[in-house]
């Protein structure tokens, strides 16, 4: 479990972020057609930061992005879709498909439009861009076997 005291309106923590009351999202009721949201994978999240280098003679970042407020999904965060092989993402090898992108430079990302967050990257054309994302873990298996309610009392050691 993570615990900071600065999170967004969808409880994420995102460290040295900066906003305002007005850039929370607000939350709303789900029309009947909504399809109801996966299960996220797990409630624990684990926060990585990322810094890549924008510039003349630089790689591209070389990820793709989905999600935002105006997805067909409904108003989801923005996720990393895809890692291009040859991109800085690729070599330096800490951001993942998946990730949720939490701040760019310190700045909000949850709460906004797919074309928004574009905007985000687009507006630093040389330097460093620092990223915060969350990342879930995956579930894992337990080494539990299932038992009936008649079994729950009897251990599962062997007779000697």
């Amino acid at each position: 479990r993570i615990s900071c005291s600065n999170k967004n309106s969808s409880n994420d923590c995102v460290p040295g972020a900066k906003w305002s009351a007005r850039q929370v999202p607000r939350r709303v009721r789900p029309s009947v057609s909504t399809t109801l949201p996966r299960r996220p994978r797990s409630l624990n999240l684990a926060l990585h930061s990322v810094v890549f280098e924008k510039g003349a003679g630089r790689k591209g970042l070389g990820f793709s992005i989905v999600g935002g407020r105006d997805s067909p999904k409904g108003n989801i965060g923005i996720f990393v879709k895809s890692i291009f092989p040859n991109g800085q993402a690729a070599d330096e090898g800490t951001l993942r498909e998946g990730d949720e992108i939490l701040a760019v430079n310190g700045s909000q990302v949850s709460g906004s439009s797919h074309g928004e967050a574009i905007a985000m990257f687009k507006s630093i054309r040389t330097g460093a861009v620092l990223l915060h994302v969350g990342r879930r873990a995956p579930i894992t298996r337990s080494g539990y076997k299932a038992k009936s309610c008649d079994e729950l009392d009897k251990c599962d050691e062997e007779p000697e």
